[in-house]
């Protein structure tokens, strides 16, 4: 795939999934957002506070170095 194809995909998904949490946040149901349910599960497990820190950390890193 050429960088363009890749880049518009790229776009498109990162649209979507941000339409999508709009959209959870906009209904009727509590606690079904992404953020939500990351906290829930960070407050349940507080591992998962470390996990998404370092992951978030990896990925920004991979991006950017």
């Amino acid at each position: 795939m050429t960088k363009e194809v890749v880049t518009a995909l790229m776009g498109v998904f990162f649209v979507g999934i941000v339409g999508l949490d709009v959209w959870l946040a906009v209904d009727d149901r509590d606690g079904n957002t992404y953020s939500e349910l990351i906290r829930k599960a960070g407050k349940t497990w507080p591992f998962t506070r470390l996990v998404m820190a370092v992951s978030m950390g990896v990925l920004l890193g991979h991006w950017y170095w």
